[in-house]
């Protein structure tokens, strides 16, 4: 059987709608990875989270009450939950230890310097515990949460400085540890880690500043601020 030129061709074109039509059936999907921040305060952020603050208290066995030191330690705790305090006050107390009962009577002087600090004896919670491990004496732990700002996984260091093939160097972007540091100082060194999220509310203005300046306008006297400018002397130290 013999096949003409035109039929020939009319194959090859239904041959190549056919190959189209598959071509257009298949479905491709895409994926798309985001990449890392270079930015060192998206890369390294400051997370604000809720963290334990304590202090141990060891107490011998046959004292039975806080030493003069203890006591001064006990009041400036007291104090730091008033002003940074963020739920229940606790007053760990050890079981199954041989100061045991030294600490049991030792409870009540704690609460009462609490109280006089301003701690009110609803946001204390006394419990026992059992150390983790068996020792002869173990301390009264006091405890309570705070709000802390700290900065997570610094000191990665993924590639290398120097130069390499690594596509990622030729990109010249900053290095993954770059901005930690700076990071985790800020955020140790905060004192209010609400600080960082918004602003404080404005203190009232001075009503003493402000008399004196108007009673200034009122004389026609300038309103600036004297600043006495003082003389200083080199020392002759080191001279001939």
């Amino acid at each position: 059987m013999q096949i003409s030129f035109e039929q020939t061709v009319r194959h090859a074109r239904l041959l190549l709608v056919g190959l189209a039509l598959a071509a257009g059936a298949c479905k491709y999907d895409t994926v798309v990875t985001q990449s890392v921040p270079t930015d060192y305060r998206n890369r390294h952020p400051i997370l604000i989270a809720e963290r334990p603050h304590s202090i141990d208290l060891l107490i011998g066995t046959g004292r039975g009450g806080l030493t003069a030191v203890q006591r001064a330690q006990v009041a400036a705790f007291g104090s730091a939950w008033r002003r940074e305090g963020n739920g229940v006050f606790q007053v760990k107390v050890p079981s199954g230890t041989r100061n045991e009962t030294a600490a049991r009577a030792t409870v009540r002087e704690i609460t009462s310097v609490l109280n006089s600090v301003g701690v009110p004896p609803k946001a204390i919670g006394v419990q026992p515990y059992r150390p983790e491990q068996v020792f002869d004496v173990a301390p009264i732990r006091l405890s309570f949460p705070i709000m802390r700002a700290e900065v997570v996984n610094c000191g990665q260091w993924p590639d290398d400085l120097g130069p390499t093939s690594d596509p990622k160097y030729w990109a010249n972007e900053p290095y993954s540890n770059f901005g930690c540091a700076a990071q985790r100082n800020l955020a140790a060194m905060v004192a209010d880690p609400a600080d960082l999220l918004q602003p404080r509310a404005e203190t009232p203005p001075s009503a003493a500043r402000r008399q004196t300046v108007m009673d200034k306008y009122r004389q026609g006297t300038d309103t600036a601020t004297t600043v006495t400018q003082t003389g200083g002397r080199i020392s002759n130290v080191g001279q001939q």
